[in-house]
């Protein structure tokens, strides 16, 4: 089981997708569970929450199994 933070954006999407391709059980933490719809369709198991919240982060953990977990943040647009 791995726990994906972030899985509506681009690089979460796209750790999730190579999750599934090879066969893995992915678990995703998500703010806007209408958003992540189309991954639980896929078989991605949705835990309501943020990486700021402590309780979420304990409702998505996935206890005695090796896996990754994966977030984005927006970085501020570099100017020369």
């Amino acid at each position: 089981m791995f726990l994906v933070v972030g899985i509506t954006g681009q690089v979460g999407g796209a750790t999730a997708e190579q999750l599934l391709a090879r066969g893995k059980e992915v678990r995703a933490l998500v703010r806007n569970r209408e958003k992540a719809s189309s991954w639980a369709n896929q078989g991605v198991e949705l835990v309501d929450g943020d990486w700021n919240d402590s309780a979420a982060i304990e409702r998505g953990k996935c206890l005695g199994e090796i896996g990754a977990m994966w977030w984005t943040s927006e970085r501020p647009a570099c100017r020369p």
